[in-house]
């Protein structure tokens, strides 16, 4: 039968592994050493919100658990009975800690179990980066992604830490602080390697167009870096933005163009818990007097002046929820060749406008991969074929370009 402390470790960590609250239900208290670790974690956090007289019942759990693993029991409770595991010989080794090793073209990640534990209940992660994250194990794991996994990683937790609550938000702003370690030593890298690639090539530049309207500073010395990620699509679709000062409503214009979206309805910017949008297309959704005239706010207005990597979200179309997670990546050198917006790589297709969001998007693309499909000739004629996997920065960058002259 659990002991009264072990009742009290389950029924005050909520992070515990499932197949260790099986165990614990069931008055089974044979724990590896690994998993005593992960419950010892478990309780560090949860004793940072629990009230003082649940505190010392769990430090005197939490010094019941380091003695068992000390001691090398299997077992935590009165019946625990150690178990010493045969000595075999081996060959004296240093006591030096080797460095995560790194592959070619991958990153070194060190996520504890309670931190990828957030990362799959709370974010929207999917795919290739659920399945590597999602292993059996409570302990500490080195992970080696590559730049994209990374991106997509950064993207998606940076979002969901926006309205995380404790212990989640601790732990998803302890992930992005590592990713921004490995960003700001491999910055240099990475952008040494896009400066070769032809379709990185800033576009020359050319004259306005007779009277166009220009809505950036002229002649500004400040580029920003954006990466803005359609949440909950799999795999993202995604897009990387060197723009010069301009208005956030001016913004949306570019994201509507990289996107292919239509600009048919309405949008808004969540930036520090406030809404920015055109008030006056906002009548009978929002009060005018809660959304913030986005006409009248520059980018230089909201971002950090000494580049500090920051991110907000963006809102397209109310009915179908395109949300947007917007990453401010910092300020970049200005070339003077260039002609800025530039779109600088991207992942994948825009969905087609008012096709019933991400759910809706993923039946489309279903039903037009199946000729065979009762919807097939329906939805074909409605959207055209589409090519889920194609996109061009080039032409990302052309209609950026006309949203500038006008």
């Amino acid at each position: 039968m659990p002991t009264d402390l072990d009742r009290l470790v389950l029924s005050h960590l909520p992070d515990v592994a499932p197949k260790v609250r099986q165990r614990l239900d069931s008055g089974k208290h044979e724990f590896t050493a690994a998993e005593i670790a992960g419950l010892l974690m478990a309780i560090a956090e949860q004793l940072c919100d629990a009230p003082a007289n649940q505190q010392l019942g769990l430090l005197m759990v939490a010094q019941s658990l380091m003695a068992a693993m000390q001691a090398g029991v299997s077992a935590v409770g009165p019946n625990a009975v150690p178990k010493v595991p045969p000595q075999k010989p081996r060959r004296s080794k240093p006591a030096t800690r080797q460095p995560a090793t790194r592959k070619a073209n991958t990153f070194p990640l060190t996520l504890t179990g309670p931190q990828r534990d957030t990362l799959l209940a709370e974010t929207n992660v999917r795919g290739t980066l659920r399945k590597l994250l999602a292993i059996q194990a409570t302990d500490t794991r080195t992970f080696n992604f590559t730049r994209s996994q990374l991106d997509d990683l950064n993207a998606i937790a940076g979002y969901a830490a926006v309205d995380a609550r404790f212990p989640h938000k601790k732990r998803l702003d302890a992930v992005l602080r590592q990713i921004a370690d490995v960003f700001g030593v491999d910055d240099q890298e990475m952008l040494a390697r896009r400066a070769k690639s032809k379709a990185a090539k800033p576009i020359p530049r050319r004259p306005p167009a007779s009277g166009a309207r220009d809505n950036t500073k002229i002649g500004s010395p400040t580029v920003y870096q954006f990466r803005i990620t359609l949440l909950d699509t799999s795999p993202l679709i995604w897009r990387r933005l060197q723009i010069e000062d301009c208005t956030l409503d001016t913004l949306h214009d570019y994201i509507q163009a990289v996107m292919e979206w239509t600009n048919s309805h309405l949008h808004h910017f969540w930036i520090g818990g406030k809404r920015y949008g055109r008030p006056s297309l906002n009548v009978g959704s929002v009060p005018e007097s809660h959304v913030i005239d986005s006409t009248q706010i520059r980018l230089s207005d909201i971002l950090p002046a000494n580049g500090k990597k920051t991110r907000f979200g963006y809102e397209y179309d109310f009915g179908d929820c395109w949300e947007h997670g917007i990453q401010f990546e910092g300020i970049v050198k200005r070339d003077p060749t260039a002609q800025y917006p530039v779109c600088v790589e991207g992942e994948r297709a825009g969905p087609p406008d008012t096709c019933g969001g991400v759910p809706g998007y993923e039946h489309l693309l279903e039903v037009l991969a199946d000729p065979n499909h009762e919807e097939y000739r329906e939805m074909l004629d409605w959207a055209g074929p589409i090519d889920p996997e194609y996109f061009n920065a080039k032409r990302a960058t052309a209609r950026m370009a006309k949203v500038r002259r006008r």
